[in-house]
């Protein structure tokens, strides 16, 4: 016989896992090592110092709110923003 035992996260959980990580992002930054990319991000509103790239809680929801958009529904997944592929530099390291 096979039991099984899941639970899922509770709306609190998720918003507080939300909420953290707009901290880390705001506080914390990220390394971003392409530098057309961090210009990019800097006239986006992005605070950059060196290679660390800090992100203002309102761009993060703004590119949150594209992302579950289900306008940008593409090949039946919701989830990221479409990307023109052919765009993204080719010295850019990019993790799929």
């Amino acid at each position: 016989m096979f039991s099984s035992n899941i639970q899922t996260l509770s709306q609190a959980d998720l918003d507080l896992i939300h909420r953290s990580a707009l901290e880390v992002l705001r506080d914390v930054g990220a390394r971003v090592d392409h530098e057309r990319m961090r210009t990019l991000l800097a006239d986006f509103g992005c605070q950059v110092k060196g290679s660390v790239v800090k992100f203002p809680e309102q761009v993060v929801e703004y590119v949150v709110g594209k992302m579950r958009d289900p306008s940008n529904q593409d090949h039946g997944y919701t989830g990221t923003l479409p990307l023109n592929w052919h765009r993204i530099p080719k010295e850019a390291r990019v993790v799929r």
